[in-house]
């Protein structure tokens, strides 16, 4: 069953002439935003933007089987534009013909921020600006949607709060919008965009001929992570708590000198951090670091005081909704003196630094999910104007991973970790078929390869024992290291890259995977299959390398009794 596209046709002629009022309308409204953007000497979007959005916006009108539609697109490539150019085309690709109602237009997000509704409303046409809503303003949203057809649903960062059972969901089911046979008659579109898709876009996937996708190619003088990577914009972030403080007073000196030990390498971090500004930059910047949450951010805040002072850099903990800390308005202007900008959870996807001219280094909190890690600081280093002495501190196996799902058209996943992947009990998105009534999509779930299988895992700063664990287990012991870097370091890799691996790291990334992450599982043969990582509990001390196995066997079923035997086990 097709989308219903001829009910404005058929309607009154006084609906008619309203509905050509509101076209009118909106196209000025757009060729004011145009105006204004030329007088700024910038465009309203680029060709790249409008090549993706007209294949979008065609689908929209001629292509009446498809319902739902995703764009895939590095950050900050433009997807606001992208955005803007499928709604103009709704109206300037169909001729005097209307198929999409202009007042039918939203915008919205899983994302819960004031700082995306503001930014999207200033980028959009006066005449779409109450047209635009966040998480929080769902509800207001629902009381909207409810009875309306001919809608257009494009949605921002789509991955963002797309479980089945969060807000986005139940607007959907509020207003009726979980029903294939309502979405088809009252030719309901949805149009989601993000950069890092991963759930929804498995979802997605099991559409069929109801879900197109589409991948928009960054623009010309695009910088994104991959330029962070070649141009040696991009080092290593670190765990800059990893403990608390220790407390003489409170501890035994054996105990006391043992923290002091453990917590070194955040201090060594911090202090290399300071290196970094001081040599790098000739004229002050702001340097936006994101800490832990909780009694861990005043830890850390107090080591960059001590390591930093006062004399030279300014400390600004901006970590609540005050507007007072708002990061946008703080680095409008050039600062006296170099700024540290302490964050908790802002700057996320959607957000744009803007002028990113003032902005120096971007210290992310390390994460084990990739999509996390593209998603915050370093992505925020992306874009069309971005300064060479943006410099970013991120999981560069994160980058590594998300450069490989970029060079596979998105098509292909590989080892790049998000929030869910491949977990059995993992929650569907919102676009998984099973949420919608009348889909006539039967999805027949594949038994979990997984359960055959078998992991185990030993680690340990004894090479001997760790190899002895492998030997074991039947995989091959491990004693040459011939890939180091200049300071002799071993180098190894979770992905194709081979680099010195962070022990927290690295653990924090395995969280993530699957099993059979990392290890080359052939079809047909049943292993054992056997790695070892190389990691540093500080990778710039040589002496605190730990070795990590992981191997993965078959399980191993008792066989079941037959015949006589099987009597005899009989109660």
């Amino acid at each position: 069953m097709a989308r219903n596209t001829a009910s404005i046709e058929m309607s009154s002629d006084h609906v008619r002439e309203l509905l050509e009022e509101s076209k009118k309308e909106l196209l000025q409204s757009f060729s004011t935003l145009d105006a204004r953007c030329r007088m700024e000497g910038t465009s309203m979007y680029h060709d790249n933007q409008e090549e993706t959005a007209m294949e979008v916006a065609n689908t929209i009108l001629y292509d009446t089987e498809v319902v739902f539609q995703l764009v895939k697109a590095m950050t900050q490539t433009g997807k606001t534009g992208c955005m803007l150019a499928v709604i103009r085309s709704c109206f300037t690709l169909c001729g005097c013909d209307i198929k999409v109602n202009p007042d039918n237009i939203f915008i919205i997000t899983g994302i819960s921020s004031v700082d995306w509704t503001e930014q999207t409303k200033k980028r959009f046409p006066k005449a779409l600006k109450d047209n635009v809503y966040h998480r929080g303003e769902l509800k207001k949203l629902a009381k909207r949607l409810t009875g309306l057809r001919d809608v257009v649903i494009l949605m921002d960062e789509v991955h963002v709060a797309s479980k089945d059972e969060m807000t986005i969901s139940k607007l959907l089911d509020t207003t009726g919008l979980k029903d294939m046979d309502y979405l088809r008659e009252n030719n309901i579109n949805f149009v989601e965009f993000s950069a890092t898709p991963n759930k929804v876009m498995e979802d997605m996937n099991l559409w069929e001929e109801y879900a197109k996708q589409h991948v928009m190619q960054p623009g010309t003088g695009y910088k994104g992570v991959r330029h962070q990577l070649e141009n040696g914009r991009v080092f290593q972030a670190q765990d800059l708590f990893v403990a608390s403080d220790p407390d003489r007073s409170k501890m035994t000196e054996s105990k006391y000198a043992e923290r002091k030990e453990l917590i070194q390498p955040a201090y060594d971090a911090i202090g290399e951090l300071k290196e970094k500004i001081v040599g790098f930059y000739e004229l002050p910047h702001y340097h936006i670091i994101r800490l832990p949450t909780g009694p861990k951010f005043d830890t850390v805040v107090e080591r960059f005081k001590k390591i930093f002072g006062d004399d030279d850099f300014y400390h600004a903990p901006c970590h609540t909704k005050a507007k007072e800390n708002d990061v946008q308005s703080l680095i409008q202007d050039i600062p006296a003196k170099h700024t540290l900008i302490y964050i908790k959870e802002h700057l996320r996807c959607a957000v744009t630094l803007n002028p990113k001219e003032n902005v120096g280094v971007l210290y992310e909190r390390p994460s084990g999910n990739d999509d996390v890690m593209i998603q915050g600081l370093s992505g925020r280093a992306t874009g069309y104007d971005v300064p060479d002495k943006m410099l970013v501190y991120t999981n560069i196996e994160s980058i590594t991973r998300y450069m490989d799902v970029w060079d596979s058209g998105f098509t292909d996943l590989g080892d790049f970790t998000y929030q869910g992947m491949r977990n059995k009990n993992s929650k569907s998105t919102i676009f998984h078929p099973d949420g919608f009534v009348n889909s006539g999509i039967e999805i027949i779930e594949k038994p979990d390869e997984d359960d055959d299988w078998e992991l185990v895992q030993e680690e340990g700063t004894d090479l001997t024992q760790v190899n002895k664990f492998l030997k074991e287990n039947g995989c091959r012991q491990k004693n040459k290291f011939t890939t180091r870097d200049d300071r002799g370091f071993i180098m190894s890799s979770t992905t194709k890259k081979a680099m010195v691996l962070s022990y927290s790291v690295t653990k924090k990334e395995m969280e993530s995977w699957s099993k059979k992450s990392c290890l080359d599982v052939k079809d047909g043969k049943d292993g054992p299959y056997g790695r070892m990582f190389v990691t540093y509990e500080d990778v710039n001390d040589i002496d605190t390398v730990v070795y990590i196995a992981r191997v993965l066997r078959k399980r191993v079923v008792p066989e079941q009794p037959v015949g006589a035997a099987a009597e005899e086990t009989m109660p």
